[in-house]
């Protein structure tokens, strides 16, 4: 759980310093500020610097100025497997001897940042389908860069109970926050309610044993990108993956079919149906592997659970009066859930 995000004047400071060209070591016109979910990001010239939130969660915590760089050096090791020439490394926020805040400079180290070369933003897969610009081909280009890196990958589950294990805690995680009584009204829609579908996946789970079984004796479970959506797909030449989930290597460790099933439910998501198929066409060519379309549609219902798990968990930030926005965001990801349900 979240304890918050530290407000102290010291934290104010650093934001308010990378919003100003002068703290940065290479011309810079304007910054652009974005605040996510974990992070500051700033925008600036040729490049993107990501500061970290220092906030505790479950599977994170970044309150040390310790954890804050190894999380940084993580960072861009891990999405140089996908992304190699967008991640430049980790380097230091100082307090200069004239006590202001610069990047690079000769001072005490009071953070890190990540910082990235800077991608065209109207080139992200998202914003491609979204303008009809995005072709068969474009998606094509993707998939075989992800059948390679799986291909490539060393296989990270090698028993079958190990796998089922990890699957049956994904759903009590699921169970546990889609059955909270405060949440009822995210479930509009669904006949009978988050437990039914639930207990759909938990059945098929063990009811197909044998095929969860094969995919780790096939060598199919790796430790792959962990949040393979279009937003983080860049249609350049090559395509780049970047902004995989860094901080936790248990999230990140799946069926490649099972990220392939992500990357389709949130194309799908978005209207654009399309997709769907040409992923599985390809990757069947690229890599020699056919996955059952049952275990598609079940990676796909527990995917969206867990998003809509995620949207839940949001609420918890907030005033109740603000929960609403979100409370729509899981229905519309338990809708999707019940649509792929397997029969």
């Amino acid at each position: 759980m979240a304890e918050g995000v530290r407000s102290d004047a010291f934290q104010r400071l650093k934001i308010d310093s990378l919003s100003d060209p002068s703290c940065y070591p290479h011309p810079v016109g304007r910054v652009e500020t974005i605040e996510t979910h974990l992070s500051w990001v700033f925008l600036a010239g040729a490049f993107a610097y990501k500061l970290k939130k220092p906030v505790i969660y479950d599977h994170l915590d970044l309150r040390s100025l310790d954890s804050r760089y190894e999380n940084s050096i993580r960072e861009v090791a891990l999405n140089r497997r996908l992304a190699p020439d967008v991640y430049v490394g980790a380097i230091p926020l100082v307090m200069t001897p004239s006590r202001v805040l610069r990047l690079e400079c000769e001072g005490e180290t009071v953070d890190w940042l990540v910082r990235m070369h800077r991608l065209p933003g109207d080139r992200m897969l998202d914003r491609m389908l979204d303008a009809g610009r995005a072709t068969r081909a474009d998606v094509e280009r993707v998939i075989r860069l992800l059948a390679t890196f799986y291909r490539r990958a060393t296989p990270a589950v090698t028993r079958a109970e190990d796998y089922d294990a990890a699957l049956r805690r994904t759903l009590a995680s699921n169970r546990e926050a889609l059955t909270d009584p405060a949440f009822e009204a995210c479930a509009d829609g669904l006949d009978d309610g988050p437990a039914a579908l639930l207990d759909a996946q938990q059945s098929f789970l063990g009811d197909h044993a044998d095929v969860f079984a094969r995919r780790v004796e096939r060598g199919r479970i790796v430790e792959g990108h962990g949040d393979l959506r279009p937003e983080h797909v860049c249609l350049t030449s090559p395509p780049v993956i970047y902004d995989c989930l860094d901080f936790s290597r248990a999230l990140r460790v799946a069926d490649a079919a099972d990220e392939l099933s992500f990357l389709a439910l949130e194309c799908e998501r978005l209207g654009f149906d399309w997709v769907d198929p040409v992923i599985w066409q390809c990757y069947a060519e690229a890599a020699g592997d056919r996955p059952p379309r049952v275990l598609v549609a079940f990676y796909k219902s527990v995917r969206a659970c867990t998003w809509a798990r995620l949207a839940l968990g949001r609420t918890r930030e907030l005033a109740r009066e603000d929960w609403q926005p979100w409370l729509e965001h899981a229905n519309s990801y338990l809708k999707l859930a019940g649509a792929h349900l397997p029969q």
